[in-house]
């Protein structure tokens, strides 16, 4: 479906995204700038495998006019980047869960997908898999005689194992994907640019 000059105040729907251009998907080469709204959504971005720069002290002004795609939960921001031409995805939902299932379906990850450690959730440095006995200081016991190898930030010295934790955070990730079922997609036109409006219907 196709909609002519929307006006995002229309769209009152709180369940939503709406991404520029229309035919905008994340692809892993891709760096995704989030503002200082998103920081919990940065960190189950950043456990897709997505690369993504979050900081709660963003400005607005330092956004605008970013190469990367900006996520926002700011109408104002989105407007101005889509006046710029520049890539963007406009986040309604307050909801964590909703927002992970719409960022999941417009970066197409295949929901057979399980969390592999890839980005520090913390800093979002990229993780390296070592051996257990190079950070005992830094694990539990009970995680040095369990694992041979654990993940460490090459960032911020962070370290990571497969702990239970890693099996809700699966489980988590299949409840975004289930919502992915509930989601329609519509081609909108906003100030003459082609997007997609994702609306989740649940």
């Amino acid at each position: 479906m196709y909609y002519p000059g929307i006006r995002l105040r229309r769209l009152h729907r709180a369940d939503l995204s709406i991404s520029y251009p229309g035919d905008l998907t994340i692809s892993e080469n891709d760096t995704l700038v989030l503002d200082s709204m998103l920081g919990k959504l940065a960190q189950w971005l950043r456990m897709a495998g997505i690369y993504v720069v979050f900081s709660p002290f963003f400005r607005d002004e330092e956004l605008i006019d970013v190469e990367d795609i900006v996520v926002t939960r700011d109408e104002e921001l989105f407007m101005r980047r889509l006046s710029c031409s520049r890539r963007c995805i406009l986040v309604r939902s307050s909801n964590i869960l909703r927002q992970l299932s719409l960022m999941l379906d417009t970066a197409e990850i295949d929901e057979k997908y399980f969390p592999v450690p890839k980005y520090c959730t913390t800093c979002g440095g990229a993780l390296r898999e070592i051996d257990v006995r190079e950070v005992l200081d830094k694990v539990p016991e009970n995680v040095s005689k369990k694992f041979k190898t654990v993940y460490i930030c090459e960032k911020c010295g962070k370290v990571y194992w497969r702990g239970s934790h890693h099996l809700r955070i699966g489980e988590r990730f299949r409840s975004a994907f289930n919502l992915c079922k509930h989601i329609d997609r519509i081609i909108i036109c906003i100030r003459g640019r082609s997007c997609m409006l994702r609306i989740l219907n649940i």
